[in-house]
């Protein structure tokens, strides 16, 4: 499953990127914000988030 995001405005610092429910429903999301794609995993009651980038092309 993947969800994309508006960009934040203004002073925005943080940006919702999902539901702690439905990372921890799939254990795993991708999520598009911004022209990044983060990978977001749930795992021992935390969530984890990754860029998502291959950095060998």
């Amino acid at each position: 499953m993947t969800q994309t995001f508006e960009p934040a405005t203004g002073t925005d610092r943080y940006i919702r990127a999902a539901k702690l429910a439905d990372v921890q429903a799939a254990g795993s999301l991708l999520v598009n914000l911004e022209k990044h794609t983060i990978a977001l995993f749930y795992s021992e009651n935390k969530v984890y988030a990754i860029d998502n980038s291959c950095f060998n092309s």
